[in-house]
């Protein structure tokens, strides 16, 4: 009846905003909710705001691709209101995904978190990933950031690749594993989603593999010296573990 009556009344402004509605529905709706956003209105602007994780995660893995924008409140003050930065997937984020026991919803998230990660890194290390003409411009899959980032990787200076990736067994199970093919876009057949154990197990070795990227002597991630295209850090420590 709401959306009805915005319809109605709000033909010169398609505007809509909803505040924590999923609070006065039972959580089985979340999902129905859901849908009706993502499929009934595409011709309005909406502004949404919950305090529910989870239907948070719903809708960050039904909208990412949509042109949605998902942003956290982290901090509030009387003076400047709210602080808000742009979201991204945390690891204790998807932890808890996990813990819910939603393998569907769960492996959603790690195929975002895994995105996320890859995309900021070609940024960071000078990767190239394919132009892609029309809508879908910046929308990049699973693979279209996995092998313009390891590619670039393989060039560092010093035989970075050789000697603290190519040997890695997360790099390895990683590059090899038919699991990830089911990360690599949104499955429609539910029954094509892996079990939460396989969940678990490619979210557990990727962040192996994100650990050959931080700094040996403190937890930050290298940084990369394009010009000399060789990595370093900020802390002047060993980078490296020994070979």
């Amino acid at each position: 009846m709401f959306i009805s009556c915005v319809r109605f009344f709000n033909q010169d402004f398609p505007f809509i905003f909803f505040d924590d509605i999923v609070s006065s529905y039972d959580v089985d709706h979340r999902a129905r909710i859901v849908d009706v956003i993502a499929e009934d209105l595409q011709d309005f602007q909406v502004f949404l705001t919950t305090h529910d994780e989870r239907f948070y995660s719903m809708l960050k893995s039904r909208l990412s691709d949509k042109g949605w924008i998902f942003e956290r409140i982290t901090g509030w003050t009387f003076e400047e209101g709210p602080k808000r930065d742009v979201d991204a997937l945390r690891s204790e984020q998807i932890e808890w995904l996990i813990r819910e026991g939603d393998a569907q919803i769960a492996g959603n998230a790690v195929r975002q978190y895994m995105e996320e990660w890859l995309d900021k890194m070609c940024v960071k290390y000078y990767a190239y990933t394919l132009h892609k003409r029309g809508p879908k411009e910046f929308d990049r899959t699973l693979f279209d950031l996995w092998g313009p980032f390891i590619k670039r990787v393989q060039g560092i200076r010093g035989n970075f690749f050789k000697n603290h990736v190519e040997n890695q067994e997360c790099y390895e199970r990683l590059r090899t594993h038919d699991l990830l093919n089911y990360y690599s876009h949104w499955q429609a057949d539910p029954y094509e989603w892996s079990g939460m154990g396989d969940v678990e197990y490619v979210f557990q070795e990727f962040l192996e593999f994100q650990n050959l990227f931080c700094c040996y002597s403190c937890p930050k991630v290298l940084k990369y010296d394009h010009d000399e295209n060789r990595l370093y850090c900020t802390c002047g420590g060993q980078i490296f573990p020994s070979v």
